[in-house]
């Protein structure tokens, strides 16, 4: 018997294990390979500032409760604040997160769909980048994880115990991002549902307590927070993004810091939508009862947890001019599990056989390969700012216009002897450095007007940015009335680098 019970659990945990020490290994591997981009540069100001100023300035700076804030201010402190240090934290929440999708997997259909979802979220795309970002994204994935791992085994067993893991797992998302809640409440519904029990109301009520306690932050944070840019991008095209992110390999868009064009690979989409339709129709042609019945509850939610910020959105268009709108795939990457259990229950249900596996090999591998292109490809990959500080030479009083304007904090951080023109100054050197693509709400390039004297001596293109210079034979007094500045509305923001 013990010698039974020791190869079931080889045969259990061997694999995911494997599977977990490759997915660390994706996540660690290059970890500081990428310059901390725009939205980091805010994780790193605000974890760099005393724990109590952290907490005040946090509600005006970010859109997010403060949990991440406070895990990363600790975590920081022994790991440190540069790339590697400050996204360790995410890699290794998005690590712990392999084990913890082969268990849902398990609970809610079998060891064989639970061994697919592991082996998809160790190497899926999505993943893996989030894990290698110092934001909430890879945090909230765990918790999120854990959260419908605990609900899918208090569907089966409805205990006390169970039921209050799912609720702390549940807090500790919806403490993590706001938009845990959808996952959550769809959660509590079903078990509501299924299970009208005293310990279940309890659980709810408790969820329920934690979500009242966060509403006043949550309130003050959409009024103040910076996310109110999402609502100037296409919401048809942000849902289609959604649907590609969660559920085919996918390079990461310019919304998440990549250097392509907006829109990249959005005509994928229907490729997604038809590969969710597909495994249903497997799942309910060849899955036995448990493997439905897991996959359908897995299906309801994860589409629900996406479907319901889409219909927030549109009210929000409806009701408040768009106001309230701040739906963003990134923001729904907890229902990436969900979904991916309903591909694991179709592709690894038993009557599927070999060709089951064989499929879900093919797009292990898809993702597999996305991973190492984005890793190796550096268009694809957050903006290089040392390349680009470096490109910029000696600060010796040159002119730098940056556009967009709202990427200086980024080059402040990496170049550190930078001013606002202000004043102006005496110069013979400006460099105007552009961004290769702009998202939608970024104002289009003005053209730039320099005195006569200054004439363009070289161009270089640096990974995501372009770099003009322009020389004068002397020094000419520049201030920004001189280049036609009128911020915040110009594209651009002259700056001045000195010693």
């Amino acid at each position: 018997m013990e010698a039974s019970n020791a190869r079931e659990l080889t045969r259990a945990w061997v694999p995911v294990a494997l599977l977990t020490a490759l997915g660390a290994i994706l996540r660690f591997a290059a970890l500081g390979q990428q310059s901390f981009w725009i939205d980091e540069i805010i994780t790193v100001e605000l974890v760099s500032k005393p724990l109590l100023d952290m907490l005040r300035a946090l509600p005006g700076a970010e859109s997010t409760p403060p949990l991440y804030y406070l895990l990363a201010w600790f975590w920081s402190r022994a790991a440190g604040i540069d790339e590697v240090g400050l996204r360790s934290l995410s890699a290794l929440a998005g690590t712990l997160t392999v084990p913890v999708c082969y268990a849902a997997g398990r609970t809610l259909v079998s060891h064989r769909a639970g061994v697919i979802v592991a082996a998809l979220s160790a190497v899926s795309p999505l993943l893996v980048w989030y894990s290698q970002e110092a934001r909430a994204y890879g945090l909230f994935v765990l918790f999120g994880a854990l959260s419908f791992l605990y609900f899918s085994r208090a569907l089966a067993d409805p205990s006390t115990r169970q039921l209050g893991l799912w609720a702390t797992a549940s807090s500790l998302t919806l403490l993590t991002h706001y938009f845990g809640a959808f996952l959550i409440v769809v959660e509590a519904l079903i078990l509501l549902y299924r299970h009208r029990s005293r310990a279940t109301w309890l659980a709810t009520g408790a969820l329920a307590a934690v979500a009242v306690a966060v509403l006043p932050l949550a309130a003050y944070q959409v009024v103040h927070a910076s996310s109110r840019w999402i609502r100037f991008v296409d919401l048809a095209g942000r849902i289609e993004e959604a649907v590609r992110q969660l559920l085919i390999p996918s390079a990461q868009s310019i919304f998440a810091g990549a250097g392509v064009a907006e829109g990249a690979g959005r005509r994928l989409w229907p490729v997604a939508v038809a590969l969710i339709f597909c495994a249903l129709a497997i799942l309910l042609a060849l899955g036995s009862s448990r493997e439905r019945r897991g996959g359908l509850v897995a299906l309801g939610v994860g589409s629900a947890t996406v479907a319901l910020p889409v219909l927030m959105s549109l009210a929000a268009a409806v009701a408040t001019d768009g106001r309230g709108d701040v739906f963003l795939y990134r923001n729904v990457i907890v229902a990436w599990l969900p979904l991916a259990v309903v591909l694991g229950a179709a592709l690894g249900a038993q009557r599927a056989g070999t060709l089951g596996v064989v499929a879900a090999s093919i797009l292990a591998a898809a993702s597999f390969a996305v991973v190492v292109h984005v890793a190796t490809t550096p268009r694809l990959q957050r903006d290089d700012w040392e390349l680009v500080s470096q490109a910029l030479g000696a600060p010796d009083g040159q002119v730098v216009l940056l556009s967009p304007s709202w990427q200086i904090a980024a080059l402040e951080h990496e170049a550190g002897d930078l001013r606002p023109l202000g004043r102006g100054i005496s110069t013979s050197q400006v460099e105007l450095l552009v961004r290769r693509h702009v998202p939608s709400y970024s104002p289009a390039v003005e053209s730039i007007s320099l005195p006569p004297a200054f004439e363009q001596v070289e161009t270089r293109e640096l990974q995501n940015w372009v770099l003009t210079r322009f020389r004068a034979r002397a020094r000419v007094y520049l201030d920004a009335a001189d280049l036609g500045v009128a911020p915040p509305e110009a594209s651009y923001v002259p700056l001045v680098r000195e010693k």
